[in-house]
């Protein structure tokens, strides 16, 4: 495993690590002090990808990139909850 950089704020760093996550990149995102959490790429051989991702989430945390590949809910998640009746029948 090896650090590969900082990120600040825990939803970026819990945004970056999803987004490494579906890209089939393993990862562990650690709080260093604070607000700063460290960013480590488990396996070698994807850590210099892991480093451009990161070049790129830092330029531009919220690009479409980034939001697109997050896990969605489930449709049923995601629905409103329907108006059923509340109270029982009498």
């Amino acid at each position: 495993m090896r650090l590969i950089g900082y990120i600040q704020g825990a939803d970026h760093a819990r945004t970056f690590g999803d987004f490494l996550y579906a890209q089939g990149i393993g990862n562990q995102v650690d709080r260093e002090q604070g607000d700063r959490f460290e960013i480590w790429i488990q396996s070698e051989d994807q850590v210099e990808k892991g480093k451009d991702y990161l070049r790129d989430f830092q330029s531009n945390p919220t690009g479409q990139h980034f939001v697109d590949a997050l896990p969605r809910p489930r449709n049923n998640a995601s629905r409103k909850p329907s108006k059923k009746r509340l109270t029982p029948k009498k």
